[in-house]
C-alpha cells in the first residue's frame, strides 16, 4: 500500500512538473510570439515608411531582379511608363522599356561588373519625353535600380540654344564672306598702289574677318555635335596618319612661338574604329590647346602608348598650366580659365568641350593634369579596332 502510494505521489509530482514546464514554454511561445508580432509590425511601419518616401519622389524608380524582372515600381515610374505601378510588379523590364541602349548598357555592366551607369533615352509617341536613367546595382548584386529622371525641359531648352547658335553663325557667315571677298579683291587689285600704312590696314581687316569665320566654322561644329546624329563611326583610323596630316600646320603655329613640337610613337599602324575628320579635330583642338598656352620657347610632346584594349595619346606642354578646382570646368561650353576682360588667349573656350565630345562619341575618355607654372598634360583613350591584325597581334 506504501509502495501505490509512493508511485501514485511520483506521478502526481512529474504531472506537475510537466504542467510547469507545459505553462512555462507556452509563456516563451507567447512572448517570442508577441516580440515576432512586434518585429514584423515594426518591420510593416519600415517598409511603408520606405513606401511613402519611394512614392513621393520627384523621379522614377524601378527595381529589377538579375532576370530583368521588375520588383519594385514608384508611382513616378507608372506615369513614365503609362501603367499603374502595381501592374509593372512581376513584368519583364525589356517587355516594358524596349530600348536597344538600355539592354547594351546593362549587358555591359553585367560583363565589366560595373557599379553604376546612366543613359539617355527618348520615349515613344505621345509622350516624346527624353529621360536620363541612372543604374546601380543592388546590395549583393542581387539585381539593378534604375531612377528615372525627366530632362525633357533641358533637352528643349539645349535645342533652342543650338538653334540660336546655329541661325547666328549663317548669319554671321554671309557679311563675312562679302568681306573677305571685297578685302581680297582689294588687296589683290591695289596691291601695286596702297601706301604701306593703308596695306597693313588691309591686312588687319582680313586676318580679323578670317579669326571670326574660325570662330563661327567653331560654333557650327559645337551645334552640329550637340544635336544632330554623330556620322559614321565605323572607318578605320590609323592615328599615325592623323598625326601626319596635322602635325606641319601645328608645327607651323608653335614655330611662331618657338615652341617645339614633337611626336613619339612605338607602334605600328595603331588602328581606332571611328570618324577620321572627328578625330582630325579632337587631336588638332587639344595640340593647339597646348601650343597656345604653352610657354614661349617651351615644347609641346606627343605620345601614343598601348594600353591593352585602348591607345592612350598624351599631349604634354610646359605653359601655364590650371588650378585643381578647373580641372574638369575647362570641359564646360564657353568656359575659360582666364577672366574674359584679362585674358591674353582669343577664343570662346569650345575647343576642350568638343574634344571631350568627340572622345565619348568614339567610346573614349579624356582628362587633364596639370599644375600652375608647370604646364598641363591632356590623356585621350581610344578603344583599339580590335579587328585589325596588328592590335590583335600587339
Amino acid at each position: 500500500m506504501s509502495d501505490n502510494s509512493e508511485k501514485d505521489q511520483g506521478l502526481l509530482n512529474e504531472k506537475a512538473l510537466a504542467e510547469k514546464q507545459t505553462l512555462k514554454y507556452a509563456k516563451d511561445l507567447a512572448l517570442t510570439y508577441q516580440e515576432e508580432k512586434a518585429r514584423r509590425k515594426d518591420l510593416e511601419a519600415a517598409h511603408e515608411k520606405m513606401r511613402a518616401v519611394v512614392d513621393s519622389m520627384t523621379d522614377g524608380m524601378l527595381a529589377v531582379d538579375n532576370a530583368f524582372t521588375i520588383i519594385e515600381a514608384n508611382r513616378v515610374a507608372g506615369q513614365f511608363l503609362k501603367a499603374n505601378p502595381t501592374d509593372l510588379l512581376g513584368a519583364n523590364l525589356f517587355k516594358i522599356m524596349d530600348f536597344p541602349e538600355l539592354k547594351e548598357r546593362l549587358f555591359r555592366m553585367k560583363e565589366t561588373s560595373r557599379s553604376n551607369d546612366s543613359v539617355e533615352l527618348k520615349m515613344p509617341s505621345p509622350s516624346r519625353q527624353a529621360l536620363r536613367i541612372s543604374i546601380s546595382t543592388l546590395s549583393g548584386n542581387e539585381g539593378y535600380v534604375f531612377v528615372l529622371h525627366d530632362i525633357t525641359s533641358e533637352k528643349r531648352a539645349a535645342n533652342l540654344k543650338n538653334e540660336f547658335l546655329a541661325i547666328l553663325s549663317h548669319e554671321l557667315r554671309t557679311p563675312l564672306n562679302g568681306i573677305l571677298g571685297f578685302s581680297e579683291l582689294l588687296s589683290d587689285d591695289l596691291a601695286e598702289t596702297l601706301e604701306e600704312e593703308h596695306a597693313e590696314y588691309l591686312q588687319m581687316i582680313m586676318d580679323s574677318g578670317n579669326r571670326m569665320t574660325n570662330t563661327v566654322e567653331e560654333l557650327l561644329k559645337f551645334v552640329q555635335l550637340d544635336s544632330e546624329e554623330p556620322e559614321s563611326l565605323d572607318e578605320k583610323v590609323l592615328i599615325d596618319r592623323v598625326f601626319e596630316q596635322l602635325l606641319p600646320s601645328l608645327r607651323a603655329e608653335g614655330d611662331q612661338k618657338g615652341i617645339a613640337l614633337t611626336l613619339e610613337s612605338k607602334i605600328e599602324s595603331p588602328a581606332v574604329p571611328g570618324s577620321e575628320s572627328m578625330l582630325k579635330d579632337l587631336f588638332h583642338h587639344i595640340i593647339e590647346n597646348a601650343v597656345v598656352f604653352g610657354e614661349q620657347g617651351g615644347r609641346v610632346f606627343v605620345q601614343l602608348e598601348d594600353k591593352g584594349e585602348h591607345y592612350e595619346i598624351s599631349v604634354a606642354d610646359d605653359g601655364i598650366g590650371i588650378p585643381a578646382d578647373q580641372l574638369e570646368k575647362v570641359f564646360d561650353s564657353f568656359y575659360q580659365v582666364e577672366e574674359y576682360m584679362t585674358r591674353t588667349h582669343e577664343g570662346l573656350g569650345l575647343g576642350l568641350t568638343l574634344a571631350k565630345h568627340i572622345a565619348e562619341l568614339h567610346g573614349g575618355s579624356i582628362r587633364l593634369e596639370s599644375e600652375p607654372g608647370r604646364g598641363t598634360t591632356c590623356f585621350v583613350m581610344l578603344p583599339k579596332d580590335m579587328g585589325d591584325n596588328n592590335n590583335e597581334a600587339q
